[in-house]
């Protein structure tokens, strides 16, 4: 019976089997050029990849984002006014630079919609950073095109639609500068290299609009946003693509709008508390210049132009109690206006915030911060099928009953005051028949001035704060690395290729 425990050769000799790694390599020489054939082959097949594979690169930038209330806006030391305050949901932020119109503003202001192509021998490559001229759509065409633009001299081009003369779409000429219409296309095209134009004179270039909605979709699924590590206010964008001169245009242009949408975003309270002040001021100096021109012919007509002790001590009551009473007048304006508001408009972002005019009632603040979010949420995308914007557009309705609700208890607790001071100043009234008529009249009108006159300089002491923290607000988002190129081409992978086309070679 044979041992089941032989050795490996012993096995190998019983089933004739003997590797002799010399003989195989023996054999391998004499058939060398087999093997220079089979991997010249393999690496001219990784050289044609290399050579013809559209390169693409990396292209990273980051930027901080500040806290609110790092700002030293001379509105805030003044006023420690609310509207300069604000504090930063950064759950939001990854959402808001990736959102489809700000990306859609950002490819419009950059003219990503107009781009050139030059024709090779095997690929059709873009020319962007070196095209001697610059086209503008005029308008907002909803379908692309395609057309041969050729620069013919240093005042004219050619276009045409398949560069055959001969067919429907004949090249046509025109002037750099004017504004012209070809194949329901309205487009201006002007010189942006004087210098460089005659390079490329007579050398056809393939000139493609494309709809900026058709854009957003391939910038916002490209562009990368994370945060540098949890906790950090400093968020990495990259994108890549086979251009990355245009790439690195498309995110300074994408901070740039991101800073400025921050700025707009920070000014809109205070902008919108502007002008409801200045409606409110309007009819308030109209009724104070009125109550003054009275006050003075009061004065002239009368002996009596001062107050007497117990006038002046029952007008001093009256102020006080009048003076409150004008806090409870410009919140009821406001909670009109606030009603209105949401039910006559969509633009719930747009709303004046309760702090805004001196209310500080945490709920029905809350209530419409909420509100507002929800509302720039959706303004921030047009993916109607986000469960996220479902669920949004779903408790908008329910906030804006909650928003009519708390202002309803509000007017109710207010209405309670009023009907207290009404009864304080029925007292003091009472007290003020016994006084003489020409006192009397003359409290009667100094009590109207006053009231009007603190309205006046409470609403203008607001518009104030509110222009203040308007002219000294500043971005909170700094760039801390512009964008740039990161490494060579990622695609495609050069050294692999050929190191796996040498190991196919060798096999």
């Amino acid at each position: 019976m044979a041992d089941p425990f032989l050795n490996q050769e012993e096995q190998n000799v019983d089933s004739g089997i003997n590797l002799d790694f010399k003989r195989v390599l023996f054999r391998a020489i004499q058939y060398w050029y087999v093997m220079v054939l089979t991997l010249s082959v393999s690496l001219s097949i990784a050289y044609l990849i290399n050579r013809y594979t559209i390169k693409v690169y990396p292209v990273k930038a980051s930027i901080i984002i500040k806290e609110s209330q790092e700002s030293s806006s001379t509105g805030k030391l003044i006023y420690n006014n609310p509207l300069v305050s604000n504090n930063r949901n950064y759950l939001n932020e990854l959402y808001i630079i990736r959102s489809y119109p700000l990306i859609k503003s950002v490819i419009e202001e950059l003219n990503f919609s107009v781009s050139f192509y030059q024709e090779g021998n095997f690929l059709i490559s873009e020319s962007y950073s070196f095209i001697p001229v610059e086209a503008r759509v005029i308008g907002n065409p909803d379908f692309g095109k395609k057309l041969i633009f050729t620069i013919l001299n240093d005042t004219e081009y050619e276009l045409s639609e398949n560069g055959n003369s001969e067919m429907e779409g004949s090249p046509q000429r025109f002037d750099f500068g004017d504004t012209i219409t070809y194949h329901n296309i309205k487009l201006l095209m002007n010189i942006r290299s004087r210098n460089s134009l005659l390079i490329y004179t007579n050398e056809p270039f393939i000139f493609l609009y494309t709809p900026p909605d058709q854009l957003v979709d391939r910038y916002v699924g490209g562009l990368q946003a994370e945060w540098a590590e949890e906790g950090a206010g400093v968020m990495n964008l990259s994108i890549i693509g086979a251009n990355p001169e245009k790439d690195k245009d498309f995110l300074a242009g994408l901070i740039h709008r991101y800073q400025g949408y921050d700025l707009e975003k920070k000014n809109l309270t205070a902008s919108r508390t502007v002008t409801f002040i200045t409606e409110q001021l309007e009819g308030i100096t109209d009724s104070l210049r009125m109550v003054e021109n009275q006050l003075e012919r009061f004065k002239d007509k009368n002996i009596v132009t001062d107050l007497g002790a117990e006038a002046q001590r029952l007008y001093e009551r009256i102020e006080a109690l009048e003076n409150q009473n004008t806090e409870l007048i410009i919140r009821s304006n406001y909670y009109r206006y606030l009603t209105d508001y949401i039910r006559s408009t969509d633009n719930l972002d747009q709303v004046i915030l309760p702090t805004s005019v001196g209310i500080s009632d945490p709920v029905l603040t809350e209530l419409v911060s909420r509100m507002v979010d929800l509302q720039l949420k959706l303004k921030m995308t047009s993916k109607t099928e986000n469960p996220l914007i479902n669920e949004a557009k779903r408790r908008i309705p329910a906030l804006k009953k909650d928003i009519v609700e708390s202002v309803k208890n509000q007017q109710s607790m207010d209405n309670i005051k009023m009907e207290y001071l009404k009864k304080q100043l029925g007292v003091v009234e009472k007290q003020l028949a016994f006084l003489p008529a020409a006192e009397r009249q003359l409290v009667s009108i100094q009590r109207s001035y006053h009231l009007l006159e603190n309205l006046y300089i409470f609403l203008l002491e607001k518009r104030a704060e509110a222009a203040i923290s308007q002219a000294s607000s500043t971005t909170d988002i700094d760039i801390v690395d512009p964008p740039n190129q990161s490494g060579g081409a990622i695609v495609p992978k050069t050294s692999q290729n050929y190191t796996i086309a040498s190991a196919i070679g060798l096999a």
